[in-house]
């Protein structure tokens, strides 16, 4: 049998990096064009395992590489892996997040969800990988 090369993916690491993720030019149009900026952590660790040196360390960096982007008094995070602790979360209010997205699958209620606790509807939830979405439909 023949080794044949991926028809959508190339052997060029960066070659493809490059069609996969948005270079800075287009992030940076996507801001002046009124997309808003949140941060997912640098290396995208489980922060509940993180110690108080390594979580303020990883989301300093990821601010760090966003700085044209993100405003830092008042910026967004979405957990990796929907983890969290509450030293965390009490971290990044002190430093300037106002809002957290959990891995909780439901619409969120405003006027009741702790700003830094927000559930969400992830793109997995979404046809053709599940019918999840359909559990929120407004009767």
């Amino acid at each position: 049998m023949m080794n044949k090369m991926p028809q959508f993916v190339c052997a060029d690491e960066t070659a493809f990096a490059n069609e996969l993720y948005m270079s800075y030019d287009q992030i940076k149009l996507m801001k002046r064009s009124g997309m808003y900026f949140g941060i997912h952590g640098y290396e995208h660790y489980w922060f509940e395992r993180l110690t108080a040196e390594q979580y303020t360390s990883e989301i300093g960096q990821a601010l760090d590489v966003l700085e044209k982007v993100i405003d830092r008094e008042n910026w967004i995070f979405c957990y990796p892996y929907g983890s969290y602790s509450g030293v965390l979360i009490d971290y990044c209010a002190s430093i300037g997040c106002k809002a957290g997205f959990t891995s909780e699958v439901r619409v969120a209620d405003l006027a009741e969800d702790n700003p830094l606790l927000l559930p969400r509807l992830d793109t997995n939830d979404y046809p053709p990988k599940s019918d999840q979405y359909m559990r929120f439909r407004k009767q």
